[in-house]
């Protein structure tokens, strides 16, 4: 009998300890991500921006993975991360100016386009860029663009007059700062797959608290 309760003791002690050895190893695997991409798995609105890019409109095809990625990148350094006043009052993400024309603007807020919709403004950057395909300013093949700078700098030159006002480098650093081309989603259930791991930070400490609790359940009983 004393054999088989400390073989017992044994065991409990290895369950106690893989518990958590495996709370330890993903609550810093979390650790190494930058905060701006774990903010970014997080956000709704990033994804919806993301698969809206991806979609299109129904005037142009929708945008290859990586500009997409770029695009909304964008629209969260455009609004403060989707916590402007501009973005709070009108669906605005990316600063876009009110156009009378515009078939996605139904008003306009301190100068900025109002839309009824995250995605009708999204709608709105699609089309524009698709615009600058025509005119010249971007390269026809889309997915050549493929960071932040790059981005940066065909706005800052289309053909229209400059997307922006601020510097091309202080525009790319902004961008940059939501955009991390290693967890780069490729399509929309992978932006949904990211954001459920994006929440592993919650998850870690769950698992801390159940691997305490088998861990000293198996040790004590």
């Amino acid at each position: 009998m004393d054999d088989l309760k400390n073989i017992a003791i044994i065991f409990s002690f290895i369950a106690f300890f893989l518990f958590i050895g495996l709370s330890i190893f993903v609550t810093l695997l979390i650790q190494t991500l930058p905060p701006s991409e774990i903010q970014k798995m997080k956000s709704g609105s990033y994804i919806e921006v993301f698969n809206s890019a991806r979609a299109g409109t129904v005037n142009n095809n929708g945008l290859p993975a990586t500009l997409a990625a770029l695009v909304a990148a964008q629209a969260q350094h455009e609004s403060a991360n989707f916590t402007s006043s501009v973005f709070q009052n009108s669906y605005n993400a990316f600063g876009y100016n009110y156009d009378p024309s515009s078939p996605y603007a139904v008003g306009s807020y301190e100068g900025f386009a109002v839309y009824n919709s995250l995605s009708d403004s999204v709608s709105e950057l699609v089309d524009y860029i698709w615009r600058r395909v025509a005119d010249g300013s971007f390269p026809s093949d889309l997915s050549t663009i493929t960071d932040p700078l790059q981005y940066a700098t065909l706005l800052k030159n289309a053909k229209p007059g400059a997307y922006y006002a601020d510097s091309i480098s202080n525009y790319a650093n902004g961008i940059s700062n939501y955009f991390w081309q290693d967890a780069l989603p490729v399509s929309g259930s992978d932006v949904a797959a990211n954001n459920t791991a994006g929440n592993h930070g919650d998850l870690s400490a769950v698992i801390l608290l159940i691997g305490l609790g088998f861990g000293l359940y198996y040790l004590f009983r």
